[in-house]
């Protein structure tokens, strides 16, 4: 639903410098950087697209969702909706109970959540999945994680600090600092079709190349080789 009008906020190379701000900030310094960063973000998004913001909410998609329902002749409208998905169905079904036909909302949000909440319960989700990468990959001779959960999550752990201190070299301009290589691993972790993916990238971050992580990175913010981003 971007993609017809989407909202601008940022120009490529801004992305680009935005995905690369540190999210887990331990000084004041790195905390001043994030907030600057995501005020940078915000007030780019109403000097772009202040006339659309106003028009994009979880309602607006909802009633669009209903008019696309009646362009297309349905009497009722059959849903799947995950994670966020979950929130839009559940939203178009309070807006339109007579026009629900068969739904299914997958990770359902719970709306009484603040954002640090819904924040805290991602995360929760996400040390899940990567717990169960870690089981897999250290039954696994070619795992560059060691041979047991705790040695992988020591070796994350251990990686990520390196990133924030050295950041490694990609083959690109770019180098993969702490924030990229997270998101790396966090785009994996939505789907295990991609742990091969991901074990094939740390190895290689064991070896002092940053390539993969990037790859990772680059598809879960959908930067293209040209520098060009959804956002």
């Amino acid at each position: 639903m971007g993609r017809s009008t989407p909202v601008t906020c940022l120009s490529n190379q801004q992305m680009d410098a935005y995905t690369e701000v540190d999210t887990t900030p331990a000084t004041a310094a790195q905390v001043d950087r994030l907030v600057a960063a995501d005020k940078t973000f915000a007030a780019g998004c109403e000097q772009l697209s202040g006339k659309l913001l106003a028009h994009v909410s979880t309602i607006d998609a909802a009633r669009d969702m209903d008019v696309a329902r009646a362009l297309l002749g349905d009497p009722r409208l059959n849903y799947l909706g995950k994670s966020y998905g979950t929130f839009l169905g559940a939203t178009y079904a309070g807006l339109f109970p007579s026009h629900v036909g068969h739904m299914v909302l997958d990770g359902a949000m719970d709306p009484s959540l603040t954002a640090l909440q819904l924040d805290s319960q991602q995360a929760g989700g996400f040390e899940t999945a990567f717990n169960a990468f870690a089981r897999n990959c250290v039954g696994l001779s070619t795992c560059p994680l060691g041979h047991t959960a705790a040695e992988a999550d020591s070796r994350l752990d251990t990686l990520f600090a390196s990133l924030n201190t050295k950041p490694l070299p990609t083959g690109q301009s770019r180098s993969l600092g702490e924030a990229l290589g997270m998101t790396g691993v966090i785009a994996a972790m939505y789907d295990q079709e991609q742990w091969p993916q991901l074990r094939a990238a740390l190895t290689q971050a064991e070896q002092g190349k940053g390539a993969g992580l990037l790859a990772l990175s680059d598809q879960y913010y959908e930067r293209d080789p040209r520098a060009s981003t959804a956002i």
